[in-house]
């Protein structure tokens, strides 16, 4: 962490490591969207092959969005809560105002489709005090492609500072702006001309009228304003598809080269082979007027063109003659089973690396279910897990900047809604299960993928958690007793002795669970055990 620094040749040493971060990394941003999007470019055999694969890139075949899809998918932004009143009033007001519900979606997506994304804050709004109203604190993406995060080169783990750079200006008078984010305030850049990547060009950024003080934006909070969120790595991220990027660019190969087969498949090349033995005239005489260079005037016929039209002609109904053709017939195409064949092994190869169901893919539109889809989806539900720490920070570091520059103290408490629900046969099984083992039917049901608001819905704190098979045992109880007593087995004191020990067993399992071969009042089986004697 750093404050901003008061010289300006300070600023843009900063400023000339963030450039060059950006301009190292793009090319490895460029080609994670490229793959994302399934428009990396390929290699063409010829212009007809060339001009397919240029059309296809208009609507491209990926496969490698998939594995980000999916896992994006699974973390999805539940809830930001602050301890204390104010802190919770002002966190719902900022999620509102930024729309947090899908801004957040976009941009855990795209953190995944490029390994890094960021988020500034920008306290934009005064009120008629100078204080940040928080309606009008903005929380926007920026792309890698034009912001960085520098961090120290010890360790790559202390973030020093940001940077953010894009075109302003017009076409005819291009300008290039950018804002560095320090602890204590932003400090805004230009220089003259469209993408430039030299720090000495650039001067501080404030009006004609102005002072070079203007060019500082002060903030409370004691923290840049600007967040990064890094999968899978430090201090830089990994694509989510990083590993799909070899059967990727294989599918979108077999694609273009099978496209280029479609066509031939529906304009074929067609052969004529010469018969050998065959008389064929192509004297310029009977082809040809006798008319030449040197045709004196007295011989001429006044014909010099061919007297001939083409010797082939397609038309439908008509019958050709060829003359000295012995054969003819049409070059085969290639088959598309092996073009499909092979995308099939690429399509199986990436769902392996990446770590995500083949039914994902849908190959063969095959869809498991019950304990068979959960071991499936087992390895992305734990990236995904994975990502969800990673993105907590990540949420944390944004609420707090928010709640630093409005003055406000809180801990701050981030949720995610479940990667999985059981919500199917097998799974509400395994629940029921979990609950007889003597698993607390709160827990089963987190566990189960049940969000806790859900949960606290149906169970609230103060009410026991009975599921209907512990009802029935309580009714089968009760109903034993009566049957018991009926039969002379035990009297109306050992019933009355009992039934408080049997509605504190059903307060003990709804709360705690069952415990096996556990006596909450041996006192209890002492009465019982006199009628056995008895």
């Amino acid at each position: 962490m750093a404050d901003a620094p008061e010289d300006l040749a300070d600023i843009r040493r900063d400023l000339e490591r963030g450039l060059g971060l950006i301009a190292k990394m793009t090319p490895d941003y460029v080609l994670a969207r490229e793959m994302y999007d399934g428009t990396r470019a390929e290699q063409a055999t010829s212009r007809a092959a060339e001009a397919i694969i240029r059309q296809a890139k208009d609507a491209p075949l990926s496969f490698a969005h998939i594995p980000v899809d999916v896992i994006a998918d699974k973390v999805e932004l539940a809830s930001i809560t602050g301890t204390g009143a104010a802190a919770k009033k002002a966190l719902e007001t900022w999620a509102e105002a930024n729309d947090l519900d899908d801004e957040s979606v976009d941009w855990i997506r795209k953190a995944c489709m490029f390994g890094d994304y960021y988020v500034v804050t920008d306290p934009t709004g005064l009120d008629v005090d100078g204080s940040f109203t928080v309606e009008d604190i903005d929380s926007v993406g920026l792309s890698p492609l034009s912001t960085v995060r520098v961090y120290d080169k010890k360790t790559g783990r202390f973030p020093l500072y940001g940077v953010h750079v894009w075109d302003a200006g017009t076409k005819d008078q291009p300008i290039t702006k950018a804002i560095l984010y320090y602890d204590d305030a932003s400090v805004k850049v230009y220089a003259e001309g469209a993408n430039v990547s030299d720090a000495d060009l650039f001067e501080l950024d404030y009006s004609a009228d102005g002072e070079p003080e203007d060019a500082y934006l002060e903030h409370d909070g004691g923290k840049m304003l600007l967040a990064h969120l890094a999968i899978g790595g430090k201090p830089y991220g990994v694509p989510v598809h990083r590993k799909a990027y070899g059967p990727q660019d294989a599918i979108t190969k077999i694609s273009a080269n099978n496209l280029v087969n479609v066509e031939a498949q529906g304009l074929p090349s067609r052969w004529a082979l010469v018969d050998p033995n065959a008389e064929i005239d192509d004297d310029i005489d009977d082809d040809f007027g006798t008319d030449g260079p040197d045709t004196l005037p007295a011989k001429a016929d006044g014909r010099r063109d061919a007297t001939t039209g083409r010797r082939t002609r397609v038309v439908p109904g008509a019958v050709e003659y060829l003359r000295g053709v012995k054969e003819t017939g049409t070059y085969e195409a290639a088959t598309s089973d092996p073009f499909l064949a092979n995308m099939e092994w690429y399509v199986r190869a990436m769902a392996v690396a990446c770590g995500v169901a083949l039914f994902e893919f849908d190959l063969n539109g095959e869809q498991p279910s019950g304990e068979a889809r959960r071991r499936a989806e087992g390895r992305s539900n734990r990236a995904a897990a994975r990502i969800k720490r990673q993105a907590t920070g990540f949420f944390r570091e944004i609420a707090d900047t928010v709640l630093g520059v409005l003055g406000i103290s809180a801990d701050v408490q981030i949720a995610f809604n479940p990667s999985e629900t059981s919500t199917d046969k097998e799974g509400l099984e395994l629940v029921a299960l979990k609950v007889k083992a003597g698993v607390p039917l709160r827990t089963a049901l987190l566990e189960a993928g049940y969000t806790d608001t859900q949960v606290a819905l149906w169970y609230p704190d103060d009410a026991p958690a009975l599921s209907p098979d512990l009802v029935t045992m309580l009714a089968t109880a009760l109903a034993a007793l009566g049957n018991a007593q009926t039969l002379g087995a035990i009297d109306s004191a050992g019933i009355a002795a009992m039934i408080p020990e049997v509605f504190r067993y059903v307060e003990t399992v709804a709360a705690e669970g069952a415990l096996p071969g556990v006596e909450t009042r041996p006192a209890t089986a002492a009465i019982v055990t006199r009628r056995e004697a008895a």
